[in-house]
């Protein structure tokens, strides 16, 4: 039976090269009898990787390999005598009967084509087909096939790549500049609106630094799942790096649109964010820009979301702004103010003032706090709140802390041995290891005992790494330092960081201050805080005392030191000097 097949299959094969034109010759050569065999030709072309076809004038298949049945998904014998209307739907196979019909008139072609594998996957093929005419005249279409799709899938990839954050799948910066101008291109023509909203996570500085990039890997990824579930359909989300991300909004009413998403976003940021480390809280600033100020290309949007992202966070952050014509101006100003800090220094154009404390008791003079002052030569005297910020954004600040340190120590060198110094510290200075070893040099050069220097940070000094501030507090306390915890009250400062840190001194915000004397809550909420120091034993300072109500409150509470106006105003050194007597000196 297998004989009787073999013999079946030879003379089918025989047939099928006396259609190619090939006459079998009773004396052929080993080789040329080899290739006469249609099964030993099979044999030889099912060795080749790539698709090999043959088709006659009928676009039936003549012959084909053994890589052509697995691209088809057919054997041999399903295929030869068939065409490709027999195996692919017929929108395809008309395409495929097309391009065959181009290579019987022209001889050659090269096409990219798309054909539906077995397991349903499209694939790309790059099919080379040549026009073979026999000495009979049969004319054949000759194909060999490249299959391009693992290529193409690693093309796509590579251009997803560089248009997308890769820790989050949304849109990078690159994505967002190209569909943010299509999209200002096409709003603007069909007088519709694009808003443009600029998101920037505040306190995630201190997720990475207190649970580690991977948690904070992990809450960028939950922060881009929340921006993409908020966002609209037509909506583009985009990480534009660190922890920065935006969202451009398509054909809706600005800027209530924006605003209303802004306040969604906030919203949702506010809530405990589970990490496997722990819960996070973080907040959210948004900066938002639209059409509304006039047309504009995508880098004037992009400028205004920032310029009002910037003043969200002015603001006090976990909230939104919405650009305005004028902050273009202060940004102008800002940028000018930026070159002149920088070099304010070497134009001495920066001084101290120095404002006293008190003895709560019989008001005498404790020391002074140094306070910084810049004497702009166009604009005169600028606000700390104005220069400060702008020094932390340029990298400046850690220069500044260090010139009010110097400056402060070798002053107070000169008073009264019984005067401390109070010296503002910057969390980003005090972060610094080397904050201690300045401490150390400056007081040994100017040859003030340590003893006689106050630091004042605040809470966001200590709270971003715990273990790290305790060493430094261990070494500044030990050469005698005295730490202060600044703006007690304006902020989130809990007795739970009073229990772990070991403060010098608490000094309360004067903001508490700010309605005591006439209003009594005001007053038993100042009388609160200053009996909670006294039973967790920290010596308290108040700050910002003004008027002799707001004085007569606070003597009814253990308080150990007073400053504020009612003792006298920041002043130069040497009004000091001058003999100056204090206005509490006169009371005493």
């Amino acid at each position: 039976m297998i004989r009787r097949t073999a013999v079946i299959a030879r003379v089918r094969n025989r047939e099928i090269l006396r259609r190619f034109g090939v006459q079998m010759a009773p004396r052929l050569s080993s080789s040329i009898a080899l290739l006469a065999d249609l099964d030993a030709l099979r044999g030889i072309i099912d060795r080749v990787p790539h698709p090999i076809f043959v088709k006659d004038e009928e676009y039936r298949f003549v012959i084909v390999n053994a890589a052509m049945c697995e691209l088809m998904g057919h054997s041999y014998e399903e295929l030869v005598g068939r065409t490709d209307a027999d195996f692919v739907p017929g929108e395809q196979a008309d395409i495929f009967k097309a391009n065959d019909r181009r290579v019987l008139d022209t001889g050659e072609i090269n096409e990219n084509e798309e054909v539906l594998s077995p397991a349903g996957e499209i694939r790309t093929i790059i099919a080379r087909k040549q026009r073979m005419v026999l000495a009979n005249g049969a004319r054949f279409v000759v194909g060999c096939i490249t299959d391009i799709s693992g290529f193409r899938r690693a093309e796509a990839q590579i251009r997803f790549n560089a248009e997308h954050d890769v820790l989050t799948g949304l849109a990078n910066r690159a994505l967002l500049r190209e569909r943010l101008q299509g999209a200002i291109d096409d709003d603007s023509a069909n007088a519709l609106r694009t808003g443009l909203l600029l998101i920037d996570l505040d306190g995630f500085k201190n997720v990475n630094d207190s649970f580690g990039h991977a948690a904070g890997d992990a809450l960028l990824i939950e922060m881009a799942g929340i921006l993409s579930a908020l966002a609209g359909p037509h909506d583009i989300v985009a990480r534009l790096g660190g922890d920065e991300f935006a969202v451009v909004q398509r054909g809706l009413a600005q800027p209530a649109a924006s605003i209303a998403l802004a306040t969604a976003i906030i919203a949702a940021t506010a809530k405990p964010m589970n990490l496997d480390s722990g819960q996070a809280v973080i907040t959210a600033s948004v900066g938002i820009a639209d059409l509304t100020h006039g047309p504009a290309d995508r880098e004037t949007l992009m400028r205004r979301a920032d310029l009002a992202l910037y003043g969200a966070k002015k603001d006090g952050r976990n909230t939104w702004r919405l650009f305005e014509a004028g902050m273009e101006a202060t940004h102008l100003l800002t940028r000018l103010l930026e070159d002149d800090l920088r070099k304010a220094i070497d134009r001495d154009e920066l001084s101290l003032a120095f404002q006293p404390f008190v003895a709560a008791g019989d008001l005498s003079l404790r020391g002074f706090e140094a306070l910084l002052r810049w004497r702009h030569p166009v604009h005169g005297h600028i606000e700390p709140s104005v220069f400060v910020p702008i020094a932390e954004q340029i990298g400046l600040i850690a220069t500044l802390g260090e010139w009010v340190l110097r400056t402060a120590l070798a002053e107070a060198a000169l008073w009264p041995e019984a005067l401390r110094v109070a010296v503002n510290v910057s969390p980003f200075q005090f972060g610094q290891m080397e904050l201690p070893a300045l401490v150390a040099a400056t007081a040994a050069r100017t040859g003030i005992d340590p003893r006689r220097i106050d630091l004042e940070i605040t809470e966001p000094a200590v709270t971003a790494d715990l273990a790290r501030a305790r060493r430094t507090f261990d070494v500044l306390q030990g050469m005698g330092a005295r730490i202060v915890l600044d703006d007690f009250g304006a902020g989130s400062s809990s007795i739970e960081l009073l229990r772990t840190l070991p403060f010098d001194r608490i000094k309360i915000d004067r903001s508490i201050l700010s309605r005591v004397g006439d209003d009594p809550v005001a007053n038993a909420v100042l009388g609160a805080i200053l009996r909670l120091g006294s039973t967790l034993d920290f010596p308290v300072t108040v700050e910002g005392v003004e008027t002799e109500a707001q004085l007569a409150v606070i003597r009814g509470e253990p308080c150990d030191e007073l400053q504020g106006f009612l003792f006298g105003r920041p002043a130069p050194w040497s009004e000091w000097a001058a003999g100056i007597v204090l206005p509490a000196q006169r009371r005493a």
